[in-house]
């Protein structure tokens, strides 16, 4: 049994990869459609410790709105530092096992 050779990019495509960025739409969405998963957890949670449906509801909206914006927040920041990230031209972008 064979396995697929891993894909290692050139010099140029890994300084393609280097310099690209995330923008900021991405970072709204990316931060909504994990808000809107965690926002139901606790909305949910809530619920069952309340007893009560607004009140969940009350809950589950003030948890996305102010984890969004820290989320968002938190996302952007860590955008600009680059501790931790490599600049190599073996970056490997196969999915090998």
């Amino acid at each position: 049994m064979s396995f697929p050779e891993k894909k290692i990019l050139t010099d140029a495509k890994a300084e393609d990869t280097w310099n690209m960025s995330e923008t900021h739409l991405r970072s709204i969405m990316k931060a909504v459609s994990y808000r809107c998963v965690g926002s139901l957890a606790t909305g949910i949670i809530g619920g069952l410790l309340t007893g009560s449906t607004m009140m969940a509801l009350g809950i589950g909206i003030a948890d996305f709105v102010v984890k969004i914006i820290l989320f968002y927040t938190h996302e952007r920041i860590w955008h600009k530092i680059k501790w931790g990230i490599s600049k190599s031209s073996n970056v490997d972008i196969g999915g090998g096992i």
